[in-house]
C-alpha cells in the first residue's frame, strides 16, 4: 500500500511539473515578433486655438519690487490689481479700458520696458471640457 501511494504520488508530482513547464513556456512567448512592423494610424491633433483675456495681463516681476512700482504702473495704463501671486513674485491686472488685439500687444511691450517687469503674459482661458454654449 505505501508503495502504491508513492507511486502515485510521483507520478502525480511528474504531471505537475510539465504542466508548470508549458505555462511557462506559454509566458515566455512574445505577443509579436520583436522584428515584425507593426502599423498604428495616429489621427492628427487640431492645433488648440488658445483664447484669452482682453480684460487682464500676468505680469511677473523681480523679487523685491514696491506696491509703489506696481501702482505707478497702473496709474501710467490705466490697470487696476485683480491679484497679488503670493508664490511667485507676479500680479494678475486688469484692463480698465476696452482695447483690441494690435493694443493689447503694444500694451504688453509697453509694460516689458519697465526695469522691474521680467515678464508679462496674456491671461488664457482654459476650458477643461468641451461643452458648448
Amino acid at each position: 500500500m505505501k508503495r502504491l501511494i508513492i507511486i502515485t504520488l510521483c507520478i502525480a508530482s511528474i504531471g505537475l511539473m510539465a504542466c508548470k513547464e508549458a505555462e511557462q513556456d506559454e509566458i515566455n512567448e512574445p505577443i509579436y515578433s520583436p522584428t515584425e512592423e507593426i502599423e498604428v494610424e495616429v489621427p492628427e491633433l487640431e492645433e488648440p486655438v488658445q483664447e484669452y483675456s482682453m480684460s487682464s495681463l500676468i505680469v511677473m516681476v523681480e523679487d523685491g519690487t514696491t506696491e509703489e512700482q506696481i501702482q505707478e504702473l497702473c496709474n501710467a495704463y490705466n490697470l487696476e490689481v485683480m491679484y497679488k501671486y503670493d508664490v511667485i513674485s507676479g500680479y494678475a491686472l486688469s484692463i480698465k479700458d476696452t482695447i483690441n488685439d494690435q493694443q493689447l500687444d503694444s500694451l504688453i511691450e509697453s509694460i516689458e520696458s519697465y526695469s522691474f517687469v521680467t515678464a508679462v503674459e496674456k491671461d488664457s482661458i482654459i476650458q477643461l471640457d468641451d461643452v458648448e454654449e
